[in-house]
């Protein structure tokens, strides 16, 4: 989990400094060429998948701990 939330982490970061260029290059009126844009998309998609990711592990372990304690009941 730890090595999936650092993931998480770093892909939050590249949502943040995106978003941060994004709106100073609006507030500056400056239009970028479609390489900087592409590569900007990129780095959005690759922080979605990380927190997806995240968000699918932490649901995974959350299901395993509530099947563990229903059969630590039953017994």
């Amino acid at each position: 989990m730890k090595t999936v939330t650092q993931f998480a982490m770093i892909g939050t970061a590249l949502l943040i400094i995106n978003s941060l260029i994004y709106f100073a290059t609006t507030l500056m009126r400056f239009n970028y060429s479609e390489e900087l844009y592409i590569i900007l998309r990129v780095l959005d998609l690759v922080g979605y998948i990380s927190l997806f990711a995240f968000f699918y592990t932490l649901l995974q372990k959350q299901i395993t701990k509530i099947k563990d304690d229903e059969q630590k009941r039953d017994l």
